[in-house]
């Protein structure tokens, strides 16, 4: 019987968005979604055709079984969603445009995500026939229980021999539970296959102070460093954005695989709509090309910058995008109405 996929593991969050570009003084009402890094992949992957599993903690009222119901809805297989605590973690957005920032704030604290304890989930169970293993950075940063619960997975998963992942993302604002990335995220990536994130949060996670200044040397440095570091790391994938202003930004990233780099297409997005989640798109295009197209490292690395580049003009965490609509951009023929 062959394995199935991929499982991920994160907070699943309301996301509260303040309408028509406008800030968060001026909102008299909040358009409510759903999102989170890791829910955000699980539900990415299964759009493009890879079924995905997530896990996570979820209140056991109607806002944690609207949370799941959302989830399900998105093909995503929830059957070890654990429901108990009482609250769902929240964050409120405000979308910036040309000169202005996007802005984030976070409402997560002593959410049912945040309070569950090691050993609420059986993983060995859990894990069983997966072959795939995601995470990020966000879900350590949370609270020392979820770390702990991150580490049980992790363990597990190298127990099993399953590829596990992590996308850095490196979040400040929530690092309040008395001990830093440098002190927490080196020993879970230890024990990780992949690793994706950009320049600035590898280098100040890491100490690494000289770096070249090209995509593609700066990979080739980042990725040496890292792998002779961990043992188990195989793939580096460092992304890069040049911002333009709020609403215009210019993508890339390349891959470190072996002592060989394979840098993607710079993709330029003129017209942003919602750039949330658009890492999360990249790390599932990521995941997707390195199982469905057999280690093409160029084919996928070009495939998770157009998946990037989608997320761009979709609003919302979602990357609400088939493979083939991916496929689109990645050949050039994403123009005109399809009809």
């Amino acid at each position: 019987m062959s394995k199935k996929r991929v499982i991920t593991f994160g907070e699943l969050l309301m996301r509260l968005d303040v309408p028509n570009q406008a800030r968060f003084e001026q909102a008299n009402a909040f358009k409510a979604s759903y999102g989170g890094t890791e829910a955000n992949v699980a539900v990415n992957l299964t759009k493009m055709g890879m079924p995905s599993k997530f896990v996570t903690v979820l209140p056991d009222n109607d806002l944690g079984r609207a949370a799941r119901g959302h989830m399900q809805k998105s093909g995503v297989d929830v059957s070890d969603v654990l429901m108990q605590g009482r609250r769902l973690g929240l964050y409120f957005h405000e979308t910036g445009t040309m000169l202005r920032s996007s802005n984030v704030i976070y409402d997560r604290e002593q959410s049912a995500f945040a309070e569950a304890k090691p050993g609420d989930f059986d993983w060995k169970e859990i894990l069983k026939g997966y072959d795939w293993l995601h995470w990020s950075g966000v879900t350590p940063a949370v609270s020392e229980q979820a770390y702990n619960l991150l580490l049980e997975a992790i363990k597990e998963a190298r127990a099993l021999g399953m590829t596990i992942s992590v996308d850095l993302n490196i979040r400040k604002k929530l690092w309040n539970w008395g001990r830093k990335p440098n002190e927490v995220l080196p020993e879970l990536i230890e024990e990780c296959d992949i690793l994706l994130g950009n320049e600035e949060h590898i280098k100040e996670l890491f100490g690494i102070e000289e770096c070249p200044y090209d995509l593609r040397s700066s990979t080739a440095h980042l990725g040496e460093v890292l792998t002779s570091r961990f043992t188990n790391l195989k793939n580096v994938v460092v992304t890069w954005r040049r911002t333009i202003s709020a609403s215009h930004n210019k993508i890339s990233a390349a891959i470190f695989d072996e002592h060989n780099v394979y840098e993607g297409r710079v993709i330029d997005i003129p017209d942003i709509l919602d750039r949330v989640g658009s890492g999360d798109a990249l790390t599932s295009g990521i995941i997707y090309g390195l199982i469905q197209f057999e280690h093409d490292l160029y084919k996928t690395i070009d495939y998770a910058i157009a998946c990037s580049a989608m997320k761009h003009t979709i609003p919302g965490d979602l990357n609400l995008a088939t493979s083939q609509e991916i496929m689109a951009i990645v050949d050039g023929d994403n123009q005109g109405v399809k009809r």
